[in-house]
């Protein structure tokens, strides 16, 4: 997008064109999937020792701190790491949530609500 590529990108005066670089591009793909990797495997750690509960409240806060950082971000490293940060939350998420649903709902239900959320 070229708004995003002005903001955060760089000013090539040759070019009169703003870019960002093939391994800052490539850092803003990989590091949102690490998370994702990085959450789902701490989700069973934190829920055992703190609940299911405890941990979809864990969830939430991270959520609000990555958010938070990304709103208020002003550079595309700022960004980045937002992005990873967000990304650990919803490891978790896709780990505890079809579980804690399964528990909590009724046994008629369990395949609905868990089919529902993948």
């Amino acid at each position: 997008m070229p708004a995003f590529t002005k903001r955060y990108g760089k000013y090539n005066a040759a070019t009169d064109t703003y870019s960002i670089s093939a391994p800052l591009q490539s850092a803003g793909s990989f590091l949102p999937t690490a998370g994702l990797v990085i959450g789902a495997l701490l989700c069973f750690a934190i829920s055992d020792r703190i609940g299911r509960r405890g941990a979809m409240i864990a969830t939430s806060i991270m959520y609000l701190i990555a958010i938070i950082i990304e709103v208020t971000s002003n550079s595309y490293a700022q960004i980045v790491v937002s992005r990873f940060l967000n990304s650990i939350p919803q490891g978790m998420s896709a780990s505890l949530l079809p579980a804690y649903q399964s528990e909590c709902s009724p046994a008629s239900c369990h395949v609905a609500l868990v089919g529902l959320y993948t």
